[in-house]
């Protein structure tokens, strides 16, 4: 190897690429002039040398800022005051328990809050499970859906309405996912638009996110991810919570409360469904037939009402 020649090599690349480091353009020099040197490394070395004696520093790293993550979206739902709620869940249209619900609302009762705490349509047609040809379409649960909006808000024209999305609206976005993706995120394929909630003016909460009303979390039940069937509903929820939580999902009324060290009670409880208790696909069951009442004051105290409904009587669960 000729020494000069090389030194000219380096120099010229030195100058041509300021920008590279010294890893880069050795690898790049040795790449071109293979026969000018041992080895990219001892091509490497010489640049180290030869930027020392030209007093050519080689290029900083200037990082740029990591890009942006993809975050979900996520916040609770907060409302505070003194108000009369009630929250119904898992009724399960068009599997509803018309005669309950008439029961429920149909007594001479003002409520400020509504809250449909999940499950209020099946989506049954498109579940992932084996499905009965002989029931309902998809198009035809809308369209029951959508009576029992307007019966509701007959009722109650000037309470303030809240749907809080639950597994089985879920099965709608699965369905998109799976099915026919490039219509989502288009915001007419929305279930929210399909149901035409703003015509009912009923709010649709998506995303799992929770609803958080006073000291009182409220929960569908599957944000934590798991469908299972636990022996105490309740319980289960204060062990991942640890604090006042109320939900529906598993079709049973409990309640748990445990005292903290300072004497500070937690209560939880899960509510009862308003669907047919004996569907085909699981006629044994523990579910019970169910709804609250839930009565708020001030900004930070609460009562929960965990109703039972046994022929048409009321029990405090």
């Amino acid at each position: 190897m000729n020494k000069e020649i090389a030194d000219k090599i380096l120099e010229d690349y030195i100058k041509k690429y300021p920008h590279l480091s010294n890893h880069k353009l050795s690898k790049l020099v040795y790449k071109n002039e293979p026969l000018m040197f041992s080895s990219a490394e001892a091509c490497r070395i010489r640049i180290l040398r030869k930027r020392k004696e030209l007093k050519i520093k080689p290029p900083e790293y200037k990082y740029l800022t990591i890009p942006k993550g993809i975050k979900n979206l996520y916040d609770d739902i907060v409302i505070t005051g003194t108000y009369r709620i009630l929250i119904l869940s898992d009724i399960h249209i068009p599997f509803h328990d018309d005669e309950n619900l008439r029961y429920i609302l149909d007594k001479k009762e003002k409520y400020d809050i509504i809250i449909l705490n999940g499950d209020i349509l099946d989506v049954y047609s498109l579940s992932r499970f084996e499905k009965d040809p002989r029931l309902r379409s998809f198009a035809e649960e809308i369209k029951i859906a959508k009576l029992f909006f307007t019966y509701l808000r007959q009722k109650f024209k000037k309470a303030k309405i809240i749907y809080k999305a639950g597994n089985h609206e879920e099965r709608y976005e699965k369905f998109l996912y799976n099915k026919a993706p490039e219509l989502f995120g288009i915001d007419e394929y929305r279930l929210e638009k399909i149901l035409n909630l703003d015509n009912f003016g009923i709010e649709y909460v998506d995303n799992r996110k929770v609803i958080k009303i006073n000291e009182l979390y409220i929960l569908h039940g599957h944000e934590y991810g798991n469908s299972y069937s636990p022996v105490n509903p309740s319980r289960t929820i204060y062990l991942r919570s640890k604090k006042n939580t109320l939900v529906g999902h598993w079709h049973q009324p409990s309640t748990h409360q445990e005292p903290s060290i300072d004497k500070k009670f937690v209560t939880c409880w899960s509510t009862g469904c308003l669907c047919d208790l004996y569907p085909k696909w699981l006629p044994l069951n523990k579910w019970a037939t169910g709804y609250a009442f839930l009565e708020t004051y001030g900004s930070r105290e609460f009562n929960v009402n965990n109703y039972k409904i046994i022929d048409r009587k009321l029990f405090n669960t």
